[in-house]
């Protein structure tokens, strides 16, 4: 799955499911940035799906990227109220790197 593709899932739904199925494959580029300057990683927080989040996060999605208004994965969690994801994103960026 190219990196297109990955972001354009906002399109079709982030299921869980089936962003776990697209990690597999191993050309995945998690960093591809929409017209907006959005990766995946970023979708996921705003359109609230903690299980897509987690599995982004465990396929090296970047936590600390911003978009073109220089808003964080964090600061869209704290933005939309997403207290899980929130947690999700400060357990992985303090444990993980």
């Amino acid at each position: 799955m190219t990196g297109t593709r990955m972001v354009g899932l906002r399109w079709h739904g982030l299921f869980p499911s089936t962003v776990e199925t697209l990690l597999s494959n191993d050309s995945a580029d998690l960093e591809r940035e929409d017209h907006s300057g959005r990766a995946v990683l970023t979708w996921a927080v705003e359109y609230g799906h903690p299980r897509v989040v987690r599995a982004l996060l465990r396929a090296v999605a970047e936590p600390y990227s911003t978009n073109e208004s220089g808003i964080s994965p964090l600061s869209m969690a704290e933005k939309f109220g997403r207290d899980a994801i929130q947690e999700e994103l400060l357990f992985y960026t303090e444990n993980m790197r």
